[in-house]
């Protein structure tokens, strides 16, 4: 079954002839003759057809329509694969077919997926598996003039790994994507040449692929839905040129971001998971940062957050160590996770910027219980998020610096203003500054840790620390304008700040 892209987003589906329906599979139309190859004057009754050899079974009508691609671009334009080794196209709806199976396929071929290009309606792409008759070598083949002709393209593709799909990026048109019987592979060169995409996925079938805002979704043969996330780097590496790269000078490289969404990282309050309980994983929350540093790198590296005024929101630094969480741990190693790097070592390194401003000064922290085994837990206060709109990544490498745009959108399932955004943006920072002047008296008092114990009531730092600490996480976890009550509690722990102050 598949859907057009494009108005009226027909449907289609076949057996040994296409069907196509314009009102959602309410009636149906046939909008093609037989295209499997039967013989009409063969039959499908007579003794000859029963068992047949393989050499007669097409002519008897056991081939079918298996694949069809209505192309994103124009409506009406399909293509047809059958598991007989046949491929047609038409431009018309169904009008009038043409054949357009490549030289050399040969019987029982089956045309397991085509993809019709999104960037040129004369281009697509045939996965061919030919296991049923002991043939598992890989076989794909591509067409820039509408199937007139055709240039075979599994021959860099692992031996022995029959294909189940290939798919061409939207973006970048001689950047392919394969799955085979063994895994993940990709092409830079519209199939010229092949190499591994494997990464952490287990070697196990890969029946389809596709790259949907971004991210490279992954169906397996049993071994469940995987993703991609951000398929940037790739882009990036398939726009340079090799003979270009080949004669600049080694620098280091900013990959551009893909847009970040405004979300929160986990937000189940309920006690996590055991770590032995079979679990998917989300991607990160955050932009999503790549960069390459060149062979034979050595030296700091910074990466800086800029907002449009030319101010740094956040900068991180390869040599800094992160800072000691003022956090007490109450659970396992395995919730507590490492912190996050900031690589300096040659290849290609991936930084998640959290979209946020830095942490609010505390005195004590606390650990999130939204845990995820193997990966940081967030300590709260996080830090205010940023505004939706435009910003600047930096990276910068001794005397040298690059940059790139960054686009942040909001959760698109939140419906708050701008401008209520902005109301609470500047809330947050008004408690912060509240907490820094408050952090910076606790530490010229000395404060005892058996201030701890203090009766209720007395202005001490601690207290006022807690209770804006406290104000700091509740603003943290919504996205509308502050409260009154919430409002009210920063303007009394302020007064209590300034009365100590006084004394």
């Amino acid at each position: 079954l598949a859907i057009s892209a494009v108005p009226p987003h027909a449907m289609y589906t076949a057996a040994q002839v296409v069907f196509r329906s314009a009102d959602g599979g309410q009636s149906w139309q046939t909008i093609s003759p037989d295209l499997s190859g039967a013989d009409p004057a063969q039959g499908t009754a007579g003794s000859d057809c029963k068992d047949a050899p393989l050499d007669q079974a097409t002519a008897c009508g056991y081939g079918t329509i298996f694949s069809i691609a209505p192309s994103p671009l124009q409506d009406g334009l399909v293509w047809a694969g059958t598991n007989n080794g046949r491929v047609f196209l038409t431009n018309n709806g169904g009008d009038s077919w043409d054949n357009v199976t490549p030289a050399g396929l040969e019987d029982w071929s089956r045309v397991n997926l085509i993809d019709a290009s999104a960037v040129d309606t004369r281009t697509a792409y045939l996965a061919v598996d030919r296991h049923r008759v002991n043939d598992f070598n890989p076989r794909a083949y591509v067409t820039h003039d509408a199937g007139k002709s055709w240039r075979e393209m599994g021959h860099g593709l692992p031996a022995g790994a029959n294909v189940n799909v290939v798919r061409q990026d939207p973006q970048h048109p001689g950047l392919l994507y394969a799955g085979t019987s063994r895994g993940v592979h990709l092409s830079f060169d519209d199939g010229e040449h092949w190499q591994s995409l494997q990464l952490n996925l287990p070697t196990t079938g890969v029946n389809d692929l596709l790259v949907h805002n971004g991210d490279l979704v992954i169906a397996t043969q049993g071994r469940a839905l995987w993703v991609l996330t951000d398929v940037a780097p790739l882009r990036h590496i398939a726009a340079v040129s090799p003979n270009s790269k080949a004669n600049a000078k080694p620098v280091a490289e900013l990959v551009a971001p893909a847009t970040a969404v405004r979300l929160r990282f986990n937000q189940n309050n309920d006690t996590p998971l055991p770590p032995e309980e079979p679990t998917g994983q989300n991607p990160p929350a955050g932009a999503i940062l790549d960069y390459i540093l060149p062979d034979g790198f050595s030296g700091p590296v910074r990466l800086e957050i800029l907002a449009s005024d030319g101010s740094v929101i956040q900068s991180f630094d390869s040599e800094s160590l992160p800072p000691k969480p003022n956090a007490r741990v109450y659970f396992a190693k395995t919730w507590l996770g490492d912190p996050q790097p900031l690589a300096a070592t040659p290849g290609h390194h991936r930084f998640v910027w959290n979209l946020r401003y830095a942490p609010p000064p505390t005195l004590e922290s606390e650990y999130s219980i939204a845990a995820v085994p193997e990966i940081e837990t967030p300590i709260l206060p996080e830090g205010a998020f940023v505004l939706p709109g435009k910003y600047t990544v930096r990276l910068s490498v001794g005397n040298e610096s690059t940059e790139q745009q960054l686009t942040v959108v909001m959760d698109p399932r939140v419906t708050t203003t701008d401008q209520e955004l902005a109301e609470l943006l500047s809330f947050q920072q008004e408690v912060a500054a509240v907490l820094q002047r408050t952090v910076t008296l606790a530490a010229e008092t000395k404060e005892p840790k058996e201030e701890h114990q203090a009766e209720p009531g007395i202005d001490t730092p601690k207290s006022i620390a807690t209770a804006l600490t406290a104000l700091a996480i509740d603003l943290e976890h919504v996205d509308a304008p502050p409260t009154e009550p919430q409002r009210a509690v920063l303007a009394s722990e302020a007064d209590r700040l300034k009365r100590l102050q006084a004394d």
